[in-house]
């Protein structure tokens, strides 16, 4: 249950669930979890380019990246979301598919074993 993996309840995760797009333009945001938690909830997604989501987002393919300070620019991002419903059901489901594949505790455990079988043998 990704609500229950996110450890999100009530009002926060139904926010998500009603969101039409996830908006993330911190200056600062050095682990990019609130993309992880876009993408298990399959919202298309737009950051700022700071760390954390430049290291997760393909821009134009799992999300849209916007330098950091340029409202122009992040106006023009949710404008394209708002504006084309199938490139934003594409980067969405493209996001749901990399949190699935890399993300989730399974996926996470996986690679860590991976990780320990190569350093081990």
């Amino acid at each position: 249950d990704r609500v229950r993996f996110l450890g999100w309840r009530g009002d926060v995760a139904a926010l998500m669930r009603a969101a039409d797009i996830f908006v993330c333009p911190s200056r600062h945001e050095p682990l990019g979890n609130v993309i992880l938690e876009a993408w298990a909830y399959e919202k298309p997604t737009i950051a700022a380019a700071s760390k954390g989501p430049s290291d997760l987002i393909r821009h134009n393919e799992t999300g849209l990246i916007v330098p950091v300070e340029d409202a122009d620019a992040l106006a023009a991002a949710i404008g394209r979301l708002l504006n084309d419903d199938a490139f934003a059901r594409a980067i969405a489901a493209a996001g749901r598919d990399a949190f699935l594949a890399e993300y989730t505790e399974k996926a996470v455990v996986a690679q860590y074993l991976d990780f320990f079988n190569r350093v081990t043998h």
